[in-house]
């Protein structure tokens, strides 16, 4: 019996599902296989995880079940891989139209749904940790910085980047380390990977957000701003009226979230290197270079 016809079976054993009556539609995804189950009129999502965000995503919809976050609900998971070697859930299918009349208002939307999710303290920063009895990787803000932002950039440098592109991303690093210990060392729930291709939209609202980052999920919220901001879908609108529904964003410093927006842009260029994609470099370090120069 495969993985897929498992999960089926203790669905079905669940009295969730009857496999006779379900249809079953694969959908390519990079992180995981990914099914939509239909059964009667209620259409589901079976995420078979392939890479580490089980964790981050099952933490983020369990948080904001009943919020003003619009989440799926998640019915099954399963962590153990006593049934199949693999992390998986199944959860709500969330069908939109991705159509919306104005950037302004959506973007406006977006930001009153980030503030919801930033309103969340954590007890530590970074990445979420595997140690029982400790939620994130890193104690605080400052040592997540120090310990895995900073050191991590730098060795990545040494890595991948083209060496006459060096000196800049260096000073990229140290300016961010300086601006990121200068802020109050407390940390927040953050989404990780907040663009429109994870956000649901139907009729012009926010109908779900989906599919958190890997690499860092607890922070500053200024992680998240600018991750949104440097996103090629985001238009100058968008972030117009997310700074309208982000409530106190002026408590934000503009030097500061330009100075995340580059630190975002490494990895960026990491990633484009690692995909050998040149032209992407290319593109991705003159968006940094235009921001840089706003410093």
């Amino acid at each position: 019996m495969n993985t897929l016809n498992i999960v089926l079976s203790f669905l079905e054993l669940r009295n969730f599902i009857k496999i006779k009556e379900t249809k079953v539609l694969e959908i390519q995804s990079r992180s995981a296989t990914l099914y939509r189950l239909t059964f009667k009129t209620k259409n589901f999502a079976l995420k078979i995880l392939k890479s580490d965000n089980f964790h981050s995503d099952l933490y983020f919809y369990t948080k904001f079940k009943n919020t003003k976050v619009p989440v799926p609900q998640v019915y099954f998971y399963d962590e153990t891989k006593l049934l199949i070697s693999l992390d998986w859930f199944v959860m709500d299918w969330i069908v939109g139209n991705n159509k919306y009349d104005s950037d302004l208002l959506l973007g406006e939307e977006i930001g009153k749904i980030l503030y919801e999710v930033h309103s969340v303290k954590t007890n530590g920063a970074g990445k979420y940790s595997l140690v029982k009895g400790r939620e994130f990787e890193y104690i605080d803000w400052y040592e997540c910085v120090n310990n895995y932002l900073f050191k991590n950039k730098i060795k990545e440098l040494n890595n991948w980047f083209n060496k006459e592109d060096v000196k800049l991303l260096i000073d990229v690093i140290h300016k961010f380390k300086n601006v990121a210990i200068k802020l109050p060392n407390l940390s927040f729930l953050l989404h990780g990977d907040l663009g429109l291709d994870n956000l649901i939209i139907n009729k012009g609202k926010v109908i779900g957000l989906i599919d958190t980052g890997k690499w860092i999920n607890a922070g500053h919220p200024l992680m998240d701003i600018s991750y949104f901001f440097n996103s090629n879908e985001t238009t100058s609108k968008m972030i117009e009226g997310f700074k309208k529904g982000y409530n106190q964003f002026n408590n934000f410093q503009e030097f500061d979230i330009h100075i995340f927006q580059c630190y975002q842009l490494l990895g960026k260029l990491s990633y484009s290197i690692d995909i050998d994609n040149m032209k992407r470099y290319k593109n991705k370090l003159n968006q940094l270079m235009q921001i840089y120069n706003k410093l």
